[in-house]
């Protein structure tokens, strides 16, 4: 029986946040009352240290003044911007941390930090940005987008790229119809802001809620998006994801259509000769099936799979010879089960074929199997053992048959015209 070819795509996404942690220019959109004079002289003094490279020492300065916990706030050692100023500097350290326990115990530093900070001032949108970045760097994806959409929230001017970190986020949680929402409130509030690589990310959501047919209008968008990162392979990956999408949604005239439309735009692209084959296939054309398939493989090296496939073909469509020949190159090549599954299949072709020299060759070697690559049974020895019986009595038939008719040079047998 022969299975039909299948393209396999990979629809796994690598999702990395890129937001940068804000520094503390941000001052003048905390809101609150101005630092105390106290106050600021601390924070020149942590800056002045961080500035020259001592973290440790601009933490030290800082924790030393401010106080999350304090009853007595009049010399405003709360102060959120203090707390915020702490976080970054926690996480700067974390980024410099010698050990995994370092880093982790300075990004939860951090994250105390941060949330000192809101706990006073939860409109703080440069704070919920920050807590954002480091959840997301201890791998605590529900928080961090969380706190992506409360810095998207609270932003003064909101940011569209922030939206699409807690869509990610969410995502990276298991919490896929929080991410499409937040994908139609970006398409809804910012439908220019959104790039390809973000509508990839909303492909892989809608993917992961068995919802492919919504899909399928952002595969197309991606599948005519010219990228612009090099020769193109990551639209030929989009183009090639919709063409198996036309296929597994039954749009079969689609995925014909725009089969050969690509065989014919981008005729020396492999892959697109190897959809179209799994095409025809799917509708067991067989012939149009193996053309394709022969197209590929003047691309591409056939794997064993795809070469017993074009050899199984080649056999349905009554061309044994060759048939066999890549079922021996499959024997030869390969060790295991599809040697033993290919070597049945030669000494077939071959017999099919006529050449019972070469199919006797094949049964004598499969019998004399010592080392048991093929794995012959017992049925199988018996079956073989009747096959060549066969082969040499009609060997045995054409030998008696060539003494009595030998051939002609050409192969026939003339007849001569008598003499009158």
């Amino acid at each position: 029986m022969i299975q039909v070819y299948k393209i396999h795509v990979i629809c796994a996404a690598a999702l990395v946040i890129m937001a940068g942690l804000y520094a503390g220019t941000a001052m003048a959109a905390v809101p609150g009352p101005p630092l105390s004079l106290q106050a600021g002289i601390t924070l020149n003094r942590a800056q002045a240290l961080f500035g020259q490279g001592e973290i440790k020492k601009a933490i030290a300065v800082l924790e030393s003044f401010a106080c999350p916990t304090a009853q007595n706030t009049s010399k405003g050692c709360n102060h959120p911007y203090l707390f915020f100023t702490l976080g970054n500097y926690y996480a700067a350290r974390a980024k410099e941390a010698v050990s995994e326990d370092d880093m982790s115990r300075a990004y939860k530093q951090a994250v105390q930090s941060y949330k000192a900070a809101l706990r006073t001032t939860p409109g703080f949108s440069e704070a919920w940005l920050n807590l954002a970045a480091v959840c997301h760097g201890e791998g605590l994806h529900k928080e961090a987008a969380l706190a992506f959409e409360k810095g998207y929230l609270y932003g003064e001017t909101p940011r569209p790229v922030h939206l699409y970190y807690a869509a990610v986020c969410h995502f990276q949680s298991g919490n896929s119809p929080r991410a499409l929402e937040l994908f139609a409130m970006l398409e809804q509030r910012h439908p220019d802001r959104i790039t390809p690589a973000w509508r990839e990310v909303l492909v892989h959501v809608l993917f992961s809620m068995n919802r492919r047919k919504e899909a399928l209008s952002h595969i197309e968008m991606l599948a005519d998006t010219p990228w612009p990162e090099g020769p193109g392979n990551r639209q030929k990956k989009w183009r090639e994801i919709l063409i198996n999408q036309y296929l597994s949604l039954d749009m079969d005239e689609k995925a014909l259509a725009y089969g050969r439309k690509l065989t014919r735009n981008d005729p020396l692209e492999a892959r697109w000769w190897k959809a179209l084959s799994h095409v025809h296939l799917k509708h067991n054309r067989l012939d149009k099936g193996l053309s394709g398939l022969i197209a590929y493989s003047f691309l591409s090296p056939l794997t064993p799979e795809e070469k017993m496939l074009a050899a199984d073909l080649y056999f349905s469509l009554d061309i044994p010879a060759r048939a066999a020949d890549l079922y021996e190159s499959l024997v030869k090549e390969d060790r295991g089960q599809v040697q033993k599954t290919a070597v049945t299949k030669l000494i077939q072709a071959r017999t099919m074929a006529r050449d019972t020299d070469t199919a006797l060759k094949w049964i004598n070697a499969v019998l004399d199997d010592r080392a048991g690559k093929y794995l012959l049974t017992e049925k199988g020895a018996g079956e073989l053992n009747t096959l060549k019986q066969q082969l040499l009595q009609i060997q045995k038939f054409h030998a008696a048959a060539g003494r009595v008719l030998p051939p002609s040079p050409a192969g026939l047998n003339p007849v001569t015209p008598e003499k009158e």
